[in-house]
């Protein structure tokens, strides 16, 4: 990673999707559409970047059948979501009502939702 790009990702929320699914794009299509701030960014995890970014977890995109949402991206305050939680807060950023239904996915236990995820990825 270049000092530019270091400098262009740090602090953002990154959102990191599969960059060849047909329903991914759609999402990330809405989600820049809806995103007040411009603080997410969105990158194909199979891209130089996201496959960079994904690596420092000890995931590569091939073995990966989520998205990928970093918060704070390379600072020492970064956190990673994956599955449901990750969706939750790429849509509490979101302008209403996309930001309520974010709080309310939240609230939903990772044993829950996930499951409803994995489905839904299986089909997509």
């Amino acid at each position: 990673m270049t000092a530019q790009e270091r400098q262009r990702l740090s602090g953002r929320d990154i959102l990191l999707y599969d960059g060849v699914c047909a329903l991914c794009n759609g999402v990330v299509h809405f989600a820049a559409q809806r995103d007040p701030t411009g603080r997410l960014l969105f990158l194909p995890l199979a891209s130089r970047l996201g496959a960079e970014l994904l690596r420092r977890y000890g995931i590569t995109a091939a073995t990966l059948n989520s998205v990928v949402v970093l918060e704070h991206a390379l600072t020492p305050q970064e956190r990673i979501s994956l599955r449901t939680r990750a969706v939750a807060k790429v849509m509490v950023r979101l302008t209403r009502p996309w930001r309520i239904l974010g709080r309310i996915l939240m609230a939903i236990p990772s044993w829950l939702g996930d499951p409803v995820y994995r489905l839904v990825a299986r089909i997509r």
